[in-house]
């Protein structure tokens, strides 16, 4: 039996160790722990709402958007506020670019003035944005999807390894019409349950909980049970080894991220989430996209259910959304030429406008998946937040009920061609897409890159 120890794991700035027990040449056993705690949380109370998206952007150096454009959400549902059409666009057409990594992410409020030569967006602007968002669409359909069929090609007993929990959660986003009309949204949303393509379920946000039983949190109930994102609380307790350590005692708590569920039930999300849920859902360019991609290998869509359905989701959501902006772009050109230059409601802009005390969520798919902010304000101020982020859903712990996150799942019967250099680990690992900067190598205190203990 060999205990294999990686910390840092790379691509996620150093902040994620896995323990994983290899039997036999496969992981027996894993345990995924976040080792950095920050706390953004508790920065933003007793603060007003309407900054609190300034202080949720640093919760990721990578994802500061995501983070601004939920909070945003949050409060505006706690207060009742409905944007504007051309604020529903800039920030679709905001989002998609920052999944696509191209250079049009920027800021949510703008101005729009087709007389304006200095106007963020007037007609100048808008020719630049089309221009970019075809060069990025190039970009994808010749290189990016190319590029990742051919690779898969070497790789397809991946398709058979790395399977998540069975069960995939998606907000859906990219609204088409108000926010509260989910029934619109470009990515729908939607809940698949033990791995069956057949259905989607209706998501209920108020059907997610979090537990901490090992995490290092305490609630002041009791940490076996679970607690509503609404009625939350960050409360850190680090009862962990003190460092140096050789192992986490995983039959305790062991990691700084809580562990979300939905019903109870452990959850994947991500771009794979994202496009079953779409698939399911019947949504038909996804279908074709999903089925063309796996004729290639002569595959069916339960084959997404691994490592390299994981790759490939993501490279299809990306062309997917590729195939969009330039869509969203022209609609809000459309509007200015019109004479519809709306862009902010300005309605309870004022606290005075407020009710005394209000609860609120936003949602969001970003990159890594779902995203959630709940906000409880109290006298014009923040009194309560709590913040579900995707790598929380995926990386988390396991809960009450001894029911393992998805990376400890997804690791499970990985074979191992060498203890010694598990990379079969970071393959599965890396196929989630930890939410960090990207790098290359493992290693550990001494510079090796590895880090492996027989037992």
């Amino acid at each position: 039996m060999t205990r294999i120890v990686l910390d840092p794991v790379t691509r996620i700035e150093g902040h994620l160790r896995i323990e994983a027990q290899a039997d036999g040449g496969k992981v027996s056993d894993a345990w995924s722990s976040g080792t950095m705690f920050r706390g953004i949380e508790l920065i933003v109370r007793n603060r007003d709402p309407r900054e609190a998206w300034l202080w949720t952007q640093r919760i990721c150096g990578v994802c500061t958007m995501v983070h601004a454009l939920a909070s945003v959400r949050a409060v505006e549902n706690a207060l009742g506020i409905e944007v504007p059409n051309n604020a529903r666009l800039v920030r679709n057409i905001i989002s998609a670019s920052h999944h696509l990594q191209s250079f049009l992410v920027g800021g949510m409020t703008t101005s729009l003035d087709p007389n304006e030569p200095q106007a963020p967006l007037n007609p100048e602007r808008f020719d630049f944005l089309v221009q970019v968002a075809k060069s990025a669409k190039a970009f994808v359909d010749q290189v990016l999807i190319p590029d990742v069929l051919a690779v898969a090609g070497f790789y397809q007993d991946w398709f058979s390894l790395g399977a998540g929990p069975g069960n995939y959660l998606s907000y859906g986003d990219f609204p088409q019409g108000g926010i509260n009309d989910t029934a619109t949204y470009f990515l729908p949303s939607g809940v698949i349950l033990n791995n069956d393509l057949s259905k989607t379920h209706p998501v209920d946000p108020g059907k997610v909980t979090e537990y901490v039983t090992h995490s290092w949190y305490e609630y002041a109930e009791g940490d076996h049970m679970a607690k509503p994102p609404s009625e939350g609380a960050t409360n850190p307790k680090y009862t962990g080894p003190k460092p140096p350590y050789e192992f986490l005692e995983v039959d305790n708590k062991y990691s700084w991220l809580k562990a979300p569920r939905y019903e109870d039930r452990v959850m994947e999300v991500g771009p794979l989430s994202r496009m079953l849920v779409a698939y399911a859902s019947g949504q038909a360019e996804v279908k074709a996209m999903v089925d063309g991609a796996l004729a290639k290998f002569k595959a069916p869509p339960t084959a997404l259910f691994s490592t390299l359905g994981r790759i490939a989701a993501r490279a299809i959501e990306t062309q997917l959304l590729s195939n969009h902006i330039v869509d969203w772009i022209e609609e809000l050109r459309r509007n200015m030429h019109s004479g519809d230059l709306r862009i902010h409601n300005g309605e309870k802009w004022e606290p005075n406008a407020w009710p005394k005390t209000a609860r609120g969520y936003g949602l969001f798919e970003a990159p890594r998946g779902s995203l959630g902010h709940w906000v409880e304000i109290e006298n014009t101020l923040v009194k309560n937040y709590q913040v579900v982020v995707p790598t929380t859903w995926n990386a988390g712990p396991r809960d009450a009920k001894g029911q393992r996150g998805p990376y400890e799942t997804a690791l499970l019967k990985t074979p191992l061609a060498d203890p010694e250099r598990p990379l079969e680990i970071l393959r599965t690992i890396h196929s989630f897409d930890p939410c960090m900067a990207c790098a290359v190598h493992v290693v550990d205190a001494r510079g090796r890159t590895y880090a492996c203990q027989q037992i």
